[in-house]
Order: C-alpha cells, then sequence, then structure tokens
C-alpha cells in the first residue's frame, strides 16, 4: 500500500475494519512488532474507528511514516502516536516516542481493539513496574534453594546499587515521558 511519497493513506481510508486487519494488522505482525503508529479517532471507510494500530518490525520504517503523517498532514498529531511496542503472551505495552496521544490515551481508545481483535490487554509503565517489582523482592530475599541468601561482599553491593540507581532513573525517564509528576 505504498505510492511514491511512502504510504498510501487514500487506500487505508477505503478499506473497512475486516479488511484492515487482514492487509494491515495481522495478529502475527501484530506480536512481532517493535515499534507503530498508533492512530485514534481514525475514519475507515467513513466509519470512525477509535483505534487504529500499524505495526512495524523497526523503528526506523515507523519514524518515515510519522514524518509522512506530519509533513502530509494525514492525521491530527495530538491523536497520532509514535510508539515502542513490547508483547506479551497476553499483553501489549506501549511506550510513545513522539505524538500527541500518552500511553494512558492509547489504553483509553485501544482497549476494545486489542482485546476484541488480539485477545491482548493494553498496559501502561505503571502496570508494567507494579508487576516486576513484587518479583523483583521475592528474588531478593530468597535464593534457588529457598533459603536466605548469603550476604554480598562489598563489590557486588556496589554493582547492586549502581543497578538500582540506573533503573531509577529509567523509571524517572518513564515518569517524566508520561507525565506522572
Amino acid at each position: 500500500m505504498a505510492n511514491q511519497d511512502g504510504f498510501d493513506f487514500e487506500a487505508l481510508k477505503a478499506l473497512n475494519l475486516a479488511k484492515y486487519i487482514k492487509q494491515h494488522c495481522k495478529p502475527m505482525q501484530v506480536k512481532k512488532a517493535q515499534a507503530g503508529i498508533v492512530l485514534s479517532d481514525y475514519k475507515l471507510k467513513g466509519v470512525k474507528q477509535a483505534c487504529v494500530f500499524l505495526p512495524f518490525k523497526k523503528m526506523k520504517e515507523a519514524e518515515m511514516l510519522f514524518k509522512q503523517i506530519k509533513a502530509n498532514k494525514e492525521h491530527v498529531l495530538k491523536k497520532v502516536a509514535l510508539v515502542y511496542v513490547k508483547v506479551g503472551k497476553q499483553d501489549i505495552a506501549f511506550s510513545v516516542k513522539k505524538g500527541g496521544m500518552t500511553t494512558g490515551d492509547i489504553k483509553q481508545k485501544g482497549d476494545t481493539f486489542f482485546q476484541s481483535n488480539f485477545k491482548l490487554d493494553i498496559k501502561t509503565a505503571e502496570e508494567v513496574v507494579e508487576n516486576v517489582t513484587p518479583v523483583v523482592e521475592e528474588v531478593a530475599t530468597k535464593d534457588s534453594s529457598g533459603e536466605q541468601p548469603k550476604k554480598m561482599t562489598a563489590e557486588k553491593r556496589a554493582k547492586v546499587k549502581a543497578n538500582m540507581n540506573a533503573m531509577d532513573a529509567e523509571l524517572a525517564k518513564i515518569s517524566k515521558a508520561l507525565k506522572l509528576d
């Protein structure tokens, strides 16, 4: 669906939801996606869809399409997001790189779309962090035999502290990107 300028949005708008999923958003494409474009309130064949997702294996391809959307004013930029994608067995997580949408907006608009078409729940960064924290605490208190771990050396303690500081910095970046502060 490409024309001389890149992606053909006129052809996309002419598709109904079922044909769009069959051509652009197959379940296997979604599961292999590393990046993508999320369009909210987009019209397919004259019917307004709450969420339209265009998956890509590489961020570079998604960035090129985002630039095309921006340059040609294909859709309102407040309703477009260039995202990193992480797909699990039963969920999908988005991290917004550019655009006017937040992960909360994507969750609100896309929950029904992803659940009904791909059986995937959208997770926000906060939910991902909440799910990881109990596992980290459990691993920190017990080793594989279920016994209390031996005392760490000063060198290992310093490495753990450095890793924790790096994780705190990443979480601060995520919360800033999600505008949680």
